[in-house]
């Protein structure tokens, strides 16, 4: 979330908590957290000046969408991944495996056979 100051100073937060009339948030580089309390439609700091505040959901600006082309695969990847889907009982080579990676960092070859309850 940003926060605009009286004086136009913009700080980022992360939202703490908040009810209908109340937000906690915590401030990078600042030990406490901050609260604001909502009168009148206003959000008030601590300080009884009123502040906006503006929610990352709320921003004006449009989302970062990759074009159409970046988010098409090539048709042998497709043609593949439908193979996939109609014959699972293939499997996969070690080549297509799933590669997860555990809890602990190491990286695990998953085929798709394994997933699937015998």
């Amino acid at each position: 979330m940003t926060i605009t100051l009286p004086d136009g100073t913009r700080i980022r937060a992360v939202l703490l908590s908040r009810t209908d009339y109340l937000l906690r948030v915590a401030v990078e580089g600042e030990d406490d957290a901050k609260v604001f309390c909502r009168a009148n439609d206003t959000w008030v700091a601590e300080s009884g000046e009123p502040v906006d505040i503006e929610f990352d959901w709320q921003r004006r600006t449009p989302a970062n969408v990759p074009p159409l082309r970046d988010c098409i695969c090539p048709q042998e990847v497709a043609n593949r991944l439908i193979d996939s889907f109609l014959h699972p009982e293939r499997g996969a080579t070690k080549e297509e495996a799933l590669h997860v990676i555990s809890a602990t960092g190491l990286r695990i070859a998953v085929r798709r056979g394994e997933l699937i309850p015998q």
